[in-house]
C-alpha cells in the first residue's frame, strides 16, 4: 500500500512549533489503518488534530512520554465526513469506526483518540 494514499504527509506529521521541523513518524501500520477507517467511513474524508508528535511537542502538550502519538501509533480524529467529534452523535460514530478498524479509543473534547496498542495488555 502506498505510504500516503488518502492522507498527506503534512496531515500526519508533528504539528509542534520550534521542535522537530514537522517530521512524520507515523508507522506504516497506522497509515494502513487510516485507509481502513476511510473505507469504513464510506470513503469520506478523515480529519485529525494530531497524529505523530515528536517527544518535545508531546511534552509541551502535557502528554506522557509513553504516548502512542510519540510511537507513531495514534491519531486524534476530529471528523469523518459529516460526523464531527464535537457532537455526541459524531463522536460516537467516529469511535465506532475506529474500533471497527481495530483501534483502542476514547472520546476527548472535540476529538476521538485512537491507537494501536495491544488490547490484551490493557
Amino acid at each position: 500500500m502506498n505510504c500516503y494514499m488518502n492522507f498527506s504527509k503534512e496531515e500526519l506529521s508533528c504539528r509542534g512549533v520550534d521542535c522537530c521541523g514537522n517530521i512524520d513518524g507515523t508507522t506504516q501500520e497506522l497509515r494502513n489503518t487510516l485507509e481502513v477507517i476511510r473505507y469504513l467511513g464510506g470513503d469520506e474524508a478523515v480529519y485529525s488534530s494530531s497524529a505523530y508528535r515528536c517527544p518535545k511537542h508531546n511534552n509541551k502538550v502535557g502528554s506522557k512520554h509513553t504516548s502512542f502519538h510519540v510511537k507513531g501509533l495514534a491519531i486524534d480524529v476530529t471528523s469523518i465526513g459529516k460526523y464531527k467529534a464535537d457532537t455526541k452523535e459524531g463522536a460516537e460514530y467516529i469511535q465506532a469506526i475506529l474500533e471497527k478498524a481495530g483501534m483502542w479509543t476514547y472520546i476527548g473534547k472535540g476529538f476521538v483518540h485512537g491507537d494501536l496498542r495491544d488490547r490484551q495488555k490493557r
